[in-house]
């Protein structure tokens, strides 16, 4: 019976070399490719043992003309291709790379394969930069204060209509490498180059397109039929506001039954709103001075006639009582006071006047004003407002514009509101958004200023200028977009139902689209994963390795070629690369307990994963070739396990507590933080007779042991 020649793309990785002991045992001819590598010495470490019953070659997954000279030359009856970039967190610094390597490098294969040997059996194994926002319902956040469950504002792409959907999940990662800025007065993104980002053409049709790709489809430097949109709230429409849903009737004082309103018009009371955010306050108490008390009075009453006779040196005594009389700073030549009063008559409400300001009392407005805040930098929007829909808050935001906003007309009119409030500039900004319209905010510095007049200074505090856009569609042109070097880290978001989110740099908003391992965090209703669960990737090499699956999928339906994919789970062992954490924490379990080390620092301690022997895993690769027809099958253990059940084990084997020695470093924090995830091997159990032998602790307790070797512990 004649030799069958196996070839093995990856055969120096752990795979590889567990693989190719396994095929000699079975009497296989084993071929491996090795990329060549400046650094020799250290590629043939895990097969220096098998070292002289190898065939060995050069060749590299990118190079099609190197896999067709290695196929032609052993003609292989089976191919295990192991090769890639399969480094979750490397994958997002190094993503053109990983794209090469794991996607693209499996099509240069299959290509070399069906051009020289088709009836081989082969085997097949985006984000914003830290200075980019969220914008939420409650306020512009960094990636690092959002909270999952959070509300955010994102757009339906079929309704086109603004909405508001919590977060599913937070992606953060270390990046350098090029990222794509598009720039100019009304637009700030920054941006990798596979991000895409949510246009709008001239067809008001929406579109995502990918970041690098955007100048391609504007062939002309002044002409652009593409921008950011703009789009509206569509929310509740009461025709009241009824206040006793926010106050208790029971709650009223004896005393404050003066303009006791219990419901306006909603159009009456956002436009109020709006003045009393800008230019109105609440005295919170009023303060009376009492000479003498009614006590003291009895003691000088003159018992014959009856008459109280006065108090000989009285004592001033302050005495404090709940105010709720609302006060608007509006003088009386501005137009704005005319406004209030027509809205003030409509409810009978009689207002007092004293030199600027205009005064009334009212319990149930006084309590609903201040819901927005009493002190001027504590000013905000209430939270139930901003549900309300976009025609409502156009009243609000013109309360808001004639009170501490003002108007400019050059060609068309814009609005510049002002404040000092941060939580009010970042409220003003979303409702901004819901209306429509371009906000750009500017911050203005603290600076003390002379007055003549006063022969004084007056310091004034840091305070925001919102400049509203007369235009609100943004254009983008071919001169906005630059690529820069960038450093640091980066983030996106998954959110609920949509695929993208508002985001504000540098003073600019904008809604953008958001970037989503192989299922991801796909999975079907109790918890696994299985051949037929959704691919869903959330890392560059996920994509790539689903661009190998599927591409495998097709050449295997389309040439008839065999063709089996191994959808594998976690597989580990003391070959592992010492960048991956069950070999990273094991080896540093040794190296604590031996002294060379004091800490181990690590990411997401509750990411939980399903963890295998690689042993077992490249068995079951071989029993895929050993089928009698091509298909694709799940190996996995069915039982997870966290980060820190890891730990715990590692180091209670060498006799320490973990919790002693462990910190968390948010570098080490990755995108793929996927939920509680477990594989079914249903499938390979039944058609290939296959299943794990090793178990979690047997293979932590057998790195542990080959470290402790190494130290000698």
């Amino acid at each position: 019976m004649k030799q069958k020649i196996a070839l093995i793309t990856g055969i120096n990785g752990q795979c590889g070399s567990y693989l190719a002991e396994l095929l000699l045992s079975k009497g296989y001819t084993v071929v491996g490719t090795l990329k060549r590598n400046s650094v020799c010495e250290t590629q043939t470490l895990r097969i220096e043992h098998i070292f002289n019953k190898l065939k060995l070659e050069y060749a590299d997954m990118t190079d099609l003309s190197s896999l067709i000279m290695v196929i032609q030359k052993h003609m292989p009856d089976e191919i295990y291709n192991l090769a890639s970039q399969s480094h979750v967190r490397i994958s997002f610094e190094q993503p053109l790379y990983t794209a090469q390597a794991t996607g693209i490098g499996v099509l240069n294969l299959l290509e070399a394969v069906k051009l020289i040997k088709p009836d081989t059996r082969m085997y097949q194994a985006s984000c914003h930069d830290k200075g980019t926002r969220i914008v939420t319902q409650e306020g512009i956040k960094t990636i690092d204060e959002v909270n999952i469950g959070e509300l955010v504002y994102t757009i339906n792409e079929k309704t086109q209509n603004i909405e508001l959907k919590p977060i599913k999940r937070k992606i953060k990662e270390k990046y350098k490498g090029e990222m794509i800025e598009i720039k100019n007065r009304r637009i700030n993104f920054c941006v990798t180059p596979n991000h895409n980002v949510l246009i709008r053409n001239d067809e008001n049709e929406l579109k995502y397109i990918n970041a690098e790709n955007i100048k391609t489809i504007l062939p002309y430097e002044n002409v652009s039929n593409i921008g950011l949109g703009y789009y509206f709230y569509n929310g509740r429409t009461p025709q009241t506001i009824n206040f006793n849903d926010f106050i208790d009737v029971n709650s009223v004082p004896c005393n404050c039954y003066k303009n006791l309103i219990w419901e306006m018009e909603s159009s009456d009371f956002l436009y109020l709103m709006g003045l009393y955010l800008g230019d109105g306050y609440t005295a919170p108490i009023r303060k009376k001075y009492i000479k003498t008390t009614r006590k003291k009075q009895r003691e000088n009453k003159d018992k014959k006639t009856g008459r109280f006779l006065p108090v000989k040196n009285p004592i001033l005594k302050e005495k404090k009582y709940n105010s709720f009389n609302i006060y608007f700073a509006i003088p009386e030549t501005d137009p704005v006071r005319s406004k209030l009063l027509k809205v003030l008559k409509k409810y009978n409400i009689k207002p007092y006047f004293a030199g600027i300001s205009v005064r009334f009392s009212s319990y149930t407005l006084a309590k609903m004003f201040k819901m927005g805040g009493n002190n001027v930098y504590e000013k905000h929007i209430p939270s139930w407002i901003k549900p309300l829909d976009y025609k409502l808050q156009q009243y609000l935001f013109e309360g808001l514009i004639d009170s501490d906003g003002h108007r400019r007309i050059i060609k068309q009119e814009r609005q510049i509101y002002t404040t000092t409030s941060k939580q009010l500039k970042n409220d003003f900004v979303a409702l901004c958004i819901c209306l429509g319209r371009v906000p750009k905010v500017t911050i203005r510095k603290p600076v003390s200023v002379f007055y003549i007049n006063e022969n004084r200074y007056i310091n004034a505090k840091k305070s925001y200028s919102i400049n509203v856009g007369a235009k609100p569609n943004r254009k983008i042109y071919p001169k906005h977009i630059n690529k820069v070097f960038y450093d640091d880290y980066v983030w996106c978001l998954e959110i609920k139902d949509n695929h993208n989110f508002l985001v504000e740099r540098e003073g600019t908003v904008g809604f953008s689209g958001n970037s989503s391992e192989m299922f991801g965090n796909n999975c079907d209703s109790d918890g696994y994963q299985r051949e037929t669960t959704p691919l869903n990737p959330v890392s560059p090499y996920g994509c790539a390795k689903v661009f190998g699956y599927n591409i495998c999928r097709n050449y295997r339906n389309s040439y008839g070629m065999f063709i089996s994919n191994g959808i594998l789970f976690n597989h580990e062992s003391p070959k592992r690369g010492e960048n991956f954490v069950t070999n990273k924490v094991c080896k540093e379990a040794v190296r604590i307990k031996k002294g060379l080390i004091d800490t181990l620092a690590l990411g997401n301690l509750d990411a939980s994963r399903d963890w295998g022997h690689a042993v077992d895993y490249v068995e079951a690769m071989w029993l895929m070739l050993q089928h009698d027809k091509p298909d694709d099958f799940v190996c996995a253990t069915g039982i997870s396990h966290t980060v820190r059940d890891l730990c715990e084990m590692a180091f209670n084997y060498v006799g320490l507590n973990y919790k002693d020695y462990v910190t968390i470093d948010e570098k080490y924090l990755r995108p793929e933080e996927l939920r509680d995830l477990k594989g079914d091997a249903s499938k390979a159990k039944k058609v290939l007779g296959w299943k794990p032998t090793i178990d979690f602790k047997t293979m932590i307790y057998e790195m542990v042991d080959h470290w402790k070797n190494v130290y000698d512990v």
